[in-house]
């Protein structure tokens, strides 16, 4: 399968993303979208990647022959609460890359950058599942507001009611994507809408402050597709470790390797053992 992966910019833990998910998952190809001028700090070449294969591509051409200037008038800051465009856009990327990036795998998995499993949970087909799976990672949402946010926006784009399951949120930071569910969803949202699916979800930000894709697609599976829908249970592999100030985490890290260099996955491992006595099933630091 392969894995795609958007990246705001280069950082040091990075490396250890890409090492943990090809040693983990070994998959066929890693695609990286990211802005063109961060393609050339990404030195994969010395990285313990086994056979994976890494293809960087330009974020400012994805959607070509639509520019990003194009994409940025579509999108709306309505005050402090909004979050950047940066931030819709990645949802978007995640998505288009069913059309845009042309032999991709069916299904695909989308992984946010910033996520570094530490135990390996079962994605792949087996006897005991034969379908491709998530875990739940995450145990609630940020706030009241901002979950009743995703209820609203999803609404308005696809017109349905968004679920959550037993335990945790549908926003689990990495995801499964089946050609047929994003085509189906695409459609819907554009049947709805009457404009293209991206530009009905960045216009989403004229009337709301959040929107979550993966939400919406447990959403949207759950509906149409629920065959497709499978996913590790929150009590199995949520017990992981989300840093939304990572400052001071970073600084102890990056204590660990030589100067100005990327930080591999052992030394995440090394940190892991000495910091925490329960081992967590993954780190998770934003904002780097």
């Amino acid at each position: 399968m392969d894995f795609v992966i958007p990246l705001h910019r280069m950082n040091p833990l990075f490396r250890a993303t890409i090492e943990a998910i090809s040693l983990l998952y070994s998959p066929r190809q890693v695609y990286i979208i990211t802005p063109l001028c961060e393609i050339e700090k990404i030195d994969w070449n010395r990285w313990d990647i086994g056979n994976t294969s890494i293809k960087c591509i330009a974020e400012e051409s994805f959607f070509s022959p639509i520019s990003m200037t194009d994409l940025e008038i579509m999108y709306k800051k309505k005050d402090e609460k909004s979050r950047e465009f940066g931030w819709w856009f990645q949802q978007i990327l995640k998505m288009g890359a069913v059309r845009q990036i042309t032999g991709i795998s069916d299904p695909y998995m989308v992984w946010d950058s910033d996520v570094i499993p530490i135990v390996r949970w079962e994605i792949y087909p087996t006897e005991e599942c034969p379908y491709h799976r998530f875990a739940i990672l995450q145990k609630e949402s940020r706030s009241e507001w901002n979950e009743q946010q995703y209820e609203e926006s999803i609404w308005e784009l696809v017109q349905m009611k968004a679920i959550s399951p037993i335990e945790g949120t549908f926003v689990p930071h990495h995801f499964i994507m089946y050609k047929s569910v994003l085509e189906g969803l695409i459609t819907r949202i554009e049947n709805i809408s009457g404009k293209p699916w991206f530009m009905a979800i960045l216009s989403l930000s004229f009337t709301f402050w959040r929107f979550s894709e993966y939400k919406c697609l447990a959403t949207y599976m759950n509906e149409i597709h629920p065959e497709l829908l499978h996913y590790h249970t929150f009590d199995k592999y949520g017990n992981g470790f989300r840093f939304r100030d990572s400052i001071e985490i970073m600084k102890e890290i990056i204590l660990l390797v030589p100067p100005e260099h990327t930080v591999p996955y052992s030394i995440i491992l090394e940190y892991v053992r000495t910091k925490w006595e329960d081992c967590p099933t993954y780190i998770q630091l934003e904002h780097l």
